[in-house]
């Protein structure tokens, strides 16, 4: 970020060392830091739990009070009602932290993948005056809602043409990956969604797939 190649970040605000992009972020004010607004928990070892109070949002959390693993957990036991609570604890507590937050995503796509949660999604970009990531054309035809761009086109809120982030080949290293991704850019604005990493224990404790973050 510091050497321009990457343009923005996304900050996940219930996860520990939340207070260290805090700390970055007013240091270095010309730094765009979105919200991956967090309401699932996918590692082994890593965890976290909401910002709301657990009896206020009880479907968000499993036996151990650590938000579900996968979305489809967060579906069978939550409520829009409820992620919308979490969703806004999030944000307030990020703009009042002193982030100057410059978009909203959906960390492993709880507010994507459901018309009933994207409405949330959706509201509360408008209302906080947010640019907000869009799952691809295909994804959301994929999930019987192709008709989301538009409308999200039709409230005024802004989001790129194009998402970047699967479709690599069989046998295709990091590198060959992004670069055949760059060269294959249409016309208008692409995000290109990546996990880098520094390669360390702590990093190999949390996720067995570290190595293509470190490439």
């Amino acid at each position: 970020m510091e050497n321009g190649q990457i343009t923005s970040g996304s900050v996940m605000v219930p996860c520990p060392w939340f207070s260290e992009i805090v700390q970055y972020s007013r240091a270095n004010p010309d730094a765009n830091f979105g919200l991956h607004l967090t309401h699932t928990s996918e590692w082994k070892r890593y965890k976290w739990g909401p910002l709301s109070d657990r009896f206020v949002v009880p479907g968000l959390v499993d036996s151990s009070g650590y938000m579900w693993p996968g979305i489809e957990k967060v579906y069978e036991n939550a409520t829009p009602e409820q992620v919308e609570i979490e969703t806004r604890a999030q944000i307030d507590l990020a703009l009042k932290a002193g982030i100057d937050v410059t978009h909203l995503d959906s960390h492993m796509g709880t507010l994507q993948f459901d018309p009933r949660y994207h409405e949330v999604y959706l509201r509360l970009a408008k209302e906080y005056d947010l640019p907000m990531r869009v799952a691809s054309q295909e994804t959301l035809h994929a999930f019987d809602m192709g008709g989301r761009r538009a409308k999200i086109e039709a409230s005024g809120v802004l989001f790129p043409d194009y998402l970047v982030y699967q479709g690599r080949k069989e046998g295709e290293g990091t590198r060959e990956y992004w670069e055949r991704k760059v060269s294959e850019l249409k016309p208008g604005v692409t995000e290109l969604y990546i996990h880098p990493a520094r390669q360390s224990e702590t990093l190999k404790r949390i996720t067995n797939r570290w190595k293509p973050r470190v490439d």
